[in-house]
């Protein structure tokens, strides 16, 4: 029997058809499809106390530079936790003021009530 021989014609045509094979594998291995137009994806829930964009600058698909502005954070969430902090700060301040006045008062009633031998 005669041995088959392969053309060089026939090497660049599977060497082509591999190129292409990886290429095509390459593209669409991230890409989604769908027949019943029903995606499944990772949804990640957005928290209510994360601050909100109020006013979104440039449009979709607008080159941007480094240090260019994207979005500006409405500060009025920011501005309510600090008022919590400061207010509950003035508290603890005022208890303390308070317990200092008590601590002495106490101290001098427990002297008086046992002396010291």
């Amino acid at each position: 029997m005669e041995a088959a021989r392969i053309s060089q014609a026939d090497v660049r045509r599977v060497i082509v058809l591999v190129i292409v094979g990886v290429f095509l594998f390459l593209h669409y291995r991230n890409r989604e499809s769908t027949d019943d137009a029903q995606v499944d994806a990772h949804l990640a829930p957005i928290r209510r106390g994360s601050p909100a964009p109020s006013s979104p600058f440039g449009d979709d698909n607008q080159r941007v530079k480094a240090g260019d502005v994207l979005v500006k954070i409405d500060p009025r969430d920011y501005q309510a936790r600090v008022d919590q902090f400061k207010a509950a700060l003035s508290l603890a301040e005022a208890q303390a003021r308070g317990a200092d006045i008590n601590v002495p008062l106490g101290a001098k009633r427990r002297r008086a009530d046992h002396p010291v031998p």
